[in-house]
């Protein structure tokens, strides 16, 4: 039905402009004509302009529109890694979420559909798109901490969820959990996201949807280009120092 709308908006703007043409010269006649010309002018587009509205909305929730732009295609082939740690994709694979809305299902707090600050950074967004430096393959960061209210929309109150061991210990409870105090996605939890820097080596559930950037792939050859996204190796305070350099003597003859 919503594929159909636009159609269905054409066909009737046609027979009503056909209907105004045909019955034009009575309706200025009379005062009923003049009023429904009147809503012709006024009324009828500010309801054209708010089923476009909706219309575009509607639109912007599916993962294609979110992965239109070629900096997100990186995103939707994460989605793809056959690895139940991962997140987004164990969710993705597994119906846990509508695959076709995916991204808003996710992130139903970014852009557009949050708040005023998150319509304005989304309208950065378009604006570096076309205008600014698109960071590279893996380097696009959430403005703020991923909120906890983004998984409890569906988690909330369910049964393995809050049966689940992990989520009644010490460190994690449900209290901590509910008032975001200790997040969803932090360090020991179900902290593999989209993990963009293992996306070249990772393996695929089926055909990635987008090739993977050759950066990435240079990356994750044994012997390639170092990895951008590794942090610098620690030193090891165990090391063995090495042994100091033997004294050198001079041959016998020469000496003095």
């Amino acid at each position: 039905m919503t594929e159909a709308l636009p159609i269905i908006l054409v066909v009737l703007a046609a027979a009503f402009a056909v209907l105004l043409w045909l019955r034009l010269p009575r309706l200025v006649v009379e005062r009923s004509g003049r009023i429904v010309l009147l809503g012709a002018l006024f009324v009828m587009p500010l309801g054209l302009v708010q089923v476009g509205v909706s219309q575009s909305l509607h639109e912007s929730k599916q993962k294609e529109f979110c992965t239109s732009c070629h900096e997100m295609e990186v995103y939707a082939t994460s989605l793809q890694i056959d690895d139940r740690e991962y997140l987004p994709a164990y969710h993705y694979q597994n119906h846990l979420v509508l695959q076709a809305t995916a991204c808003y299902t996710c992130h139903t707090d970014y852009t557009m559909y949050g708040d005023v600050s998150a319509k304005m950074n989304g309208m950065k967004h378009l604006a570096i798109h076309y205008f600014g430096d698109i960071p590279a393959a893996g380097e696009i960061a959430l403005y703020s901490p991923y909120p906890n209210d983004n998984c409890l929309q569906c988690h909330r109150g369910t049964r393995r969820f809050e049966k689940k061991a992990s989520h009644t210990t010490s460190g994690v409870t449900l209290e901590l959990l509910y008032s975001n105090q200790k997040s969803c996605v932090s360090g020991g939890c179900h902290d593999k996201i989209h993990e963009i820097k293992d996306l070249a080596s990772a393996e695929l559930w089926g055909p990635p949807p987008f090739p993977i950037p050759e950066s990435l792939k240079r990356a994750a050859a044994p012997g390639g280009a170092e990895d951008p996204f590794a942090a610098p190796a620690a030193e090891d305070p165990f090391a063995d120092e090495p042994a100091p350099a033997p004294a050198t003597t001079p041959p016998a003859g020469d000496v003095k």
